[in-house]
């Protein structure tokens, strides 16, 4: 009898490796390594393309409350479009935190958000 994996146990596996990601993501950022953090960026999308795709893109709700700011950071620019509320108020408590660089980030997130600039898939 072969192993067979729970689809959600999958999906949970690609959460955990966006929360890898994010967080290695944050530090690039942090150190000025744009290119490897750029590289992220686009693993971050895959795994979120993959997520919604399989219906489990609600997943990323949790991470909201991670302990990690870059995490929330991420997840609250991936949910924005499902959890606006929600995303927002991580967005708006990351810029307060003066907390660096996410707070950087967020603070650009929510002009673009309220310039209608940026509207999440």
């Amino acid at each position: 009898m072969t192993n067979v994996v729970p689809i959600r146990a999958l999906s949970q596996a690609l959460v955990d490796q966006f929360v890898t990601f994010a967080i290695e993501q944050g530090a690039m950022v942090a150190n000025n390594d744009t290119r490897r953090a750029n590289w992220l960026f686009d693993q971050l999308a895959i795994i979120e393309n993959e997520l919604t795709a399989r219906g489990d893109k609600g997943m990323l709700l949790g991470l909201l409350q991670h302990p990690d700011a870059w995490v929330r950071l991420v997840a609250a620019q991936k949910m924005v479009g499902e959890a606006p509320e929600m995303s927002r108020k991580v967005l708006e408590d990351l810029e307060a935190s003066k907390t660096a660089p996410a707070c950087f980030e967020a603070g650009m997130a929510l002009m673009y958000l309220d310039k209608g600039i940026w509207v999440s898939k």
